[in-house]
């Protein structure tokens, strides 16, 4: 109720709450009862020097893609103070794009921007691992996933990385596997991210039994 007009969106520090919230629950499975808090901020397109990087985020979880990098890429070129926060937006954007050679060119840009902006470096992390995947050099990929999931587990940033655990259990070590979908259906469990759960359970009942070795 808080968020209802009249509200002065105007403001950035006010602008970007109502979007806050169903960006963040979207991914988990929370849809319909969030949407009309992000319509309180209006459309972002005709209002490009107000938008923030969580309208590029929900953007990108909506499944827009190509509007979140209209958003985020001339935010990050400008050069400003709040360019760095729309770069985890823009990596995201370029993933699921599968522009690779774009991605590739902005991850060192992005690394750099990182100071002041903890959760930036395991998402610049998790860009290199997809990038690995995608020109199939798997032990490099694996090395920069597992880096990216370590920074999100530091931060406490456990949606992101259950995803990633699953994203490893797919190209680890059968061994490996199961602990890993184990971790990604504790984690989804706890939020109430009911498709996720759903999803890896299903993976759960697809992993071998390993055998049990005699003293």
């Amino acid at each position: 109720r808080s968020f209802h007009p009249p509200l002065p969106l105007y403001f950035p520090l006010l602008r970007y709450r109502p979007v806050l919230v169903p960006a963040l629950r979207r991914p988990v499975g929370a849809r319909a009862p969030s949407t009309p808090l992000a319509a309180l901020v209006g459309r972002p397109r005709p209002d490009p020097e107000s938008v923030s990087a969580w309208q590029s985020r929900y953007a990108i979880v909506c499944g827009d893609a190509e509007l979140a990098l209209a958003l985020s890429l001339p935010k990050v070129q400008e050069g400003r103070t709040y360019g760095p926060q729309h770069y985890a937006p823009l990596l995201e954007a370029l993933i699921a794009l599968e522009d690779w050679d774009r991605l590739r060119d902005h991850l060192p840009i992005a690394r750099a921007a990182a100071s002041g902006n903890a959760t930036l470096l395991p998402f610049a992390d998790r860009a290199e691992g997809l990038l690995g995947l995608a020109a199939r050099d798997i032990g490099a990929a694996t090395t920069s996933l597992r880096r990216a999931r370590d920074g999100f587990d530091r931060l406490g940033v456990v949606f992101e990385s259950a995803q990633l655990a699953e994203l490893l259990a797919s190209i680890e070590m059968p061994e490996s596997r199961q602990h890993l979908l184990e971790d990604a259906a504790q984690t989804y469990e706890r939020l109430g991210a009911v498709p996720h759960l759903a999803r890896v359970r299903v993976e759960l009942t697809s992993v071998p039994i390993q055998p049990v070795l005699e003293q």
